[in-house]
């Protein structure tokens, strides 16, 4: 069957940390393209709550809370720039000693 390893394709599942406009405006997309979006929302009341499947309510100046998040992401982007920068170095750090087979999140830097 020419088809037959289309079983073996994933998608990437990214997750945003903070449930506004941003990460609600990127559900659409993401669903369209076949992506699982998260968002880790500030409350259960915050406009991308009603349009992600999975938004567990967090906070995002909690570094475990954020940890938690993580787990089992391919790529981890922000709705905001709230999060303070000590927690950004260790998402990164996390990532970069993470062993297992789905990265908890993805730190990429671009040349300019």
């Amino acid at each position: 069957m020419a088809f037959g390893r289309l079983g073996l394709v994933t998608f990437p599942v990214i997750g945003v940390v903070g449930g506004g406009q941003l990460a609600r405006m990127m559900a659409p997309a993401a669903t369209a393209l076949g992506f699982e979006l998260r968002v880790l929302a500030e409350g259960e009341d915050v406009s991308a709550v009603s349009a992600v499947a999975n938004a567990p309510v967090g906070d995002y100046t909690d570094i475990d809370h954020l940890l938690e998040f993580s787990r089992g992401l391919d790529v981890l982007t922000f709705d905001h720039e709230h999060v303070p920068t000590e927690h950004l170095r260790s998402l990164q750090r996390a990532a970069s000693t993470s062993t297992r087979d789905r990265m908890p999140w993805s730190t990429h830097r671009t040349s300019s």
